[in-house]
């Protein structure tokens, strides 16, 4: 058996006290990677750090308490779980990655718009992905093609985590998701 070194003991240990659900401070706030951060006011969480979330948004606050028993010998800790309503997080999007369409330009993906493809037309599935939309319900994609000023609008399922769009290669196509 292999002995442990007192300090890497120590450093086992405040992982271990720091995973814990009823370890930390008086107030403290899940993180994503399983630990709980101290804090002392809510004024105190910045919105830069990685908080876990719930499916909707709120942040998980633990609040432990301790009560000391009758007599004095031992103290009874009561651990109450919260959630808090926090600024959402910025949402990312970015391309995954694209391949040529089937589809021809005045298909059935854009039914109000009639485009006359040329030789030099190559049209291709761009898959664009995104996160951080905790809380959405739908996602309002405006697709505004270089070749044409009318943005082409459709709705995307949040839960999918991305979306396909139709693009002509010679044209650059900008995006804008609400």
């Amino acid at each position: 058996m292999q002995e442990i070194p007192y300090d890497e003991q120590g450093d086992v240990a405040d992982y271990i006290s720091s995973h814990l659900e009823s370890a930390g401070g008086s107030r403290s706030v899940l993180m994503e990677d399983g630990t709980w951060k101290a804090f002392s006011s809510y004024g105190d969480l910045g919105t830069a750090a990685n908080y876990a979330r719930t499916s909707d948004g709120y942040l998980r606050i633990k609040e432990v308490t301790l009560q000391p028993s009758i007599g004095g010998q031992y103290y009874n800790r009561f651990v109450r779980y919260r959630l808090y309503d926090f600024p959402p997080q910025k949402p990312e999007a970015s391309m995954n990655g694209y391949s040529p369409s089937p589809m021809l330009a005045n298909a059935s993906r854009r039914p109000n718009t009639i485009a006359i493809p040329t030789a030099e037309d190559v049209f291709v599935d761009v898959e664009i992905g995104f996160k951080n939309t905790e809380g959405c319900k739908d996602i309002l994609v405006e697709q505004t093609d270089a070749d044409y000023p009318v943005p082409y609008t459709y709705f995307v399922d949040p839960n999918d985590g991305s979306f396909i769009a139709f693009m002509n290669k010679r044209y650059p196509s900008t995006f804008r998701l609400t």
